[in-house]
């Protein structure tokens, strides 16, 4: 009983598994066909980034909208945010700034090896994330194909590891 039980687990597992990666799958076809072959994430690349950083118009903040404000409330806390928005940004600007400093003096203490390898490390990982995860309209979605490649690149790289491992015993 509870192996069939197990059995039956793993078969919706499985199904569910199955279902999700036919949404993905449909869900990327139906936006290279809405955009004439070209995928809408490709469209917002091209764009310059103050164009995807503008907003189409103010916004109240999270769970605002589900108290019933009357359009005076509204305009009041839109002039709010408006008033405190130039603030917000020469301080989110100062911030920027002082993380770059810090960044700067970190990169003091490294050596030129190690700074060579952080910055493939980091270009790697940029590589990965563009690759395999994009943004879309339902939100995330995933390159089944470049999944596979990273999948058996990283299998790979593990075994190597595991061999080096081995041989140092």
């Amino acid at each position: 009983m509870e192996n069939s039980t197990r059995k039956y687990t793993k078969l919706i597992a499985v199904a569910v598994t199955a279902v999700f990666l036919i949404a993905g799958i449909a869900s990327l076809h139906s936006e290279d066909t809405k955009a004439g072959g070209k995928r809408k994430a490709d469209k917002a690349a091209s764009e310059s980034k103050d164009a995807t950083k503008k907003k189409s118009g103010p916004r109240l903040p999270s769970n605002y909208g589900k108290l019933d404000l009357t359009t005076k409330q509204r305009d009041q806390i839109y002039a709010i945010q408006a008033k405190s928005a130039d603030e917000i940004d020469a301080l989110r600007k100062q911030l920027k700034a002082l993380e770059d400093k810090r960044d700067q003096e970190i990169q003091t203490v490294l050596t030129d090896t190690q700074k060579a390898k952080l910055k493939e490390l980091a270009a790697d990982s940029e590589t990965k994330r563009k690759g395999v995860v994009r943004k879309s309209k339902g939100g995330l979605s995933f390159d089944v194909e470049k999944l596979k490649e990273q999948k058996s690149t990283d299998k790979q790289g593990s075994e190597k590891s595991t061999d080096k491992k081995v041989e140092s015993k």
